[in-house]
């Protein structure tokens, strides 16, 4: 019986990816590739989104264009974005002491880091500057506004739409309280409108009562959420110097004390 001849097995090589060393390390070495066995995977992971489908990054996210240009073996920092802030086209990279642009990868690297930083510093400053240009509102109402808008921004303890919602009602509430007493500037504010205003929601009503026997007083807990919010109110007018004394605050503290 004629006997049947298996086939040769065949081998499969893994396919390779070529990685270059950086030019410090090859410097002086003819074999700067390195070459690894890396198999591809069986089944491709998620595919990659293209940016243009991603669309345009908001301006929030965003920063000016800034990278390091190599000219003649020579690094040179690319910061005409930044020319607002005082950056430039091709400043060259020169490490302290020397003359001329560097010319090692690592030094340009962390050189163009510190300026980096330099020019962020200076647009912080920037913008700082610009939003304690901007007139604070002395009214009650006014000011009411703009303590919201502060609260509303993003930061890390940013509150929730409830938590403001809560807040406006309660600055709302004082701030019709202060208005029938004929009073519409914050620095108008005396110790005895303070004062006032406590004995007001001590006697004032939670809800609408279907029965007159059903009227309910705001409970010590909601009378000081109000005082709170009075007191975050002017603890920020204070700090802008539009009063020079927080009568809340020490109200609070002498029945603490008490």
């Amino acid at each position: 019986r004629a006997r049947r001849l298996a086939a040769p097995r065949r081998v499969c090589k893994l396919r390779t990816r070529s990685r270059q060393r950086p030019r410090s390390a090859r410097d002086g070495d003819p074999g700067y590739l390195v070459f690894e066995q890396r198999p591809f995977p069986l089944q491709p992971s998620s595919p990659a989104v293209s940016r243009r489908k991603m669309g345009r990054r908001p301006a929030t996210e965003s920063e000016p264009r800034a990278y390091i240009r190599w000219i003649g073996r020579r690094a040179y920092a690319e910061l005409g974005g930044w020319a607002a802030w005082g950056g430039r086209r091709q400043e060259p990279l020169r490490a302290p002491g020397e003359k001329f642009a560097t010319d090692q990868p690592n030094t340009a690297a962390i050189l163009f880091g510190y300026r980096l930083a330099e020019l962020r510093e200076n647009r912080e400053a920037e913008e700082k500057a610009a939003a304690a240009a901007v007139s604070v509102p002395t009214s009650i109402a006014s000011f009411i506004g703009y303590h919201l808008a502060c609260k509303a921004q993003v930061g890390r303890h940013r509150p929730s739409e409830r938590e403001l919602s809560l807040l406006r009602t309660r600055l709302i509430n004082a701030g019709k309280f202060f208005h029938t007493r004929g009073l519409r500037e914050l620095r108008e504010i005396t110790r005895g409108d303070v004062a006032a205003y406590m004995e007001h929601l001590q006697q004032e009503v939670r809800r609408a009562p279907r029965h007159a026997w059903a009227r309910r007083c705001l409970s010590r807990t909601t009378q000081r959420k109000y005082l709170s919010a009075l007191n975050n109110l002017l603890k920020r007018a204070r700090g802008t110097g539009i009063i020079t004394t927080n009568h809340v605050a020490d109200l609070m503290d002498e029945e603490t004390t008490a």
